[in-house]
């Protein structure tokens, strides 16, 4: 692609002066976006022993930059991983640091500028490097240096509501102190932006302090900073699960022998991994049976294509129990790497399922989606009217504000009217 296309040029964003005195062309951009030393993309599939096996490679020829180098971070192992909800069967961990990621970003927009007018570029500079100021925090510094590279996402079931109460986030940290000063001061701006219609709640419970959410009256929400980990929940018992299973006080998770077989057919040491349990998506499947057989029935007979008498060539009595299906499966599990000369993922699989679908307790039905959309609708329409008000009154302030400085300077308010003749 880059000897067929490279040469191409690309017209620049706005006037200014080529580069290196010639037209940009699409291999700039590549090298730029640090895609000039890809090589193949190569992905086979097949079986071993009683699993799907896939695995898929990404070479790189030298030094990952640019694009690539946001996805170049430090192996981990299984044992890093936190202490995870006892009966969770579907998580995903990723070793990632916001410190490199920040600083690799930053140095693809420092590049990209140069390819355009110096003024731009001068201007790029000048606002990352305000940004602090701005804000009021350095945000690697005081932010992203802060945490590890250990990020675990996972469903905790016992926190379940409706599929998402249980939703949370585990990531590692460095230096609890300056995180928690830095969190306090973002919660501070958010407050003071909101202007009363968002607030943070503070509790406190087993020697730490758990921030919730409160929005139109509505709160929701948890984030806790431990000494080792940040914990962000959808719902506060989720937060405070957690904050239990460090203190040892509740059960963790325990790979079965099913996924410990999995895991040692995998490598060792990753960037990424995730597991998924098939059989909680399958057995929800099953369970829509009746329901999809009924409606295809109708639907065939209704189209007009089909006589009357009409029926499918499979009954729904041909349809085994569920148990019977879903017995042989296994846990699947993904592992991706980042390698000496690229990236690779393996993925051992009984069936392919959805992450985090089936998982808990039919999340992902259809009656689970009605009753969902019927609670979160307020909610949304509420979170949208209070923004609108929000915005409503920054508009009068500035009104008034505009009335009041025309005051200042002419002695009087605007007439209301337009004079004529």
């Amino acid at each position: 692609l880059r000897d067929t296309y490279g040469s191409m040029p690309v017209p620049l964003p706005m006037p200014g002066p080529e580069p290196n005195g010639r037209p940009l062309t699409v291999n700039d951009l590549a090298k730029v976006a640090g895609l000039d030393n890809v090589g193949a993309a190569v992905s086979r599939s097949g079986y071993k022993g009683k699993s799907l096996w896939s695995e898929s490679v990404l070479q790189i020829n030298g030094e990952k930059r640019g694009l690539l180098a946001l996805g170049d971070h430090a192996t981990i192992t299984f044992d890093q991983l936190p202490p995870l909800p006892a009966d969770t069967t579907t998580f995903a961990a990723a070793s990632f640091s916001s410190a490199k990621f920040y600083g690799d970003l930053l140095a693809i927009v420092e590049e990209a500028v140069k390819l355009g007018p110096p003024q731009i570029g001068q201007q790029v500079k000048q606002s990352i490097a305000a940004a602090p100021q701005i804000i009021g925090f350095d945000p690697k510094a005081d932010l992203f240096d802060t945490l590890g590279n250990v990020h675990a996402f996972y469903l905790d079931s016992s926190q379940d509501f409706f599929g998402f109460g249980g939703v949370a986030m585990m990531a590692e940290v460095k230096d609890a102190d300056k995180l928690k000063t830095t969190l306090d001061h973002i919660l501070l701006m958010a407050e003071a932006a909101a202007d009363g219609e968002f607030s943070a709640v503070r509790s406190e419970k087993y020697g730490r302090q758990i921030i919730s959410f409160e929005v139109e009256g509505v709160e929701f929400g948890g984030v806790v900073v431990d000494r080792n980990w940040l914990i962000v929940g959808l719902m506060p018992q989720t937060v405070e699960a957690a904050l239990l299973r460090i203190d040892g006080k509740l059960d963790h998770f325990v790979p079965s022998q099913e996924l410990q077989a999995a895991l040692d057919a995998m490598p060792k040491e990753f960037t990424s991994i995730a597991v998924s349990n098939p059989r909680r998506t399958y057995r929800a499947l099953m369970g829509y049976a009746p329901l999809l057989f009924s409606a295809a029935q109708a639907g065939l007979r209704n189209s007009g294509m089909f006589p009357e008498d009409f029926e499918l060539p499979v009954r729904l009595a041909d349809v085994p129990p569920s148990d019977i299906v879903v017995r042989p499966l296994f846990p699947n599990v993904m592992i991706g790497e980042s390698t000496d000369n690229g990236f690779r993922w393996t993925t051992r699989n009984s069936l392919p399922s959805l992450p985090f679908a089936g998982d808990v307790g039919g999340f992902g039905s259809v009656g689970t989606i009605g009753v969902l959309t019927a609670l979160l609708l307020p909610a949304v329409q509420q979170a949208r009217a209070a923004a609108r008000r929000s915005q409503s009154k920054n508009n009068l302030k500035q009104i008034m504000l505009a009335l009041h400085n025309y005051h200042d300077v002419y002695q009087s308010f605007p007439v209301g009217t337009i004079e004529d003749s």
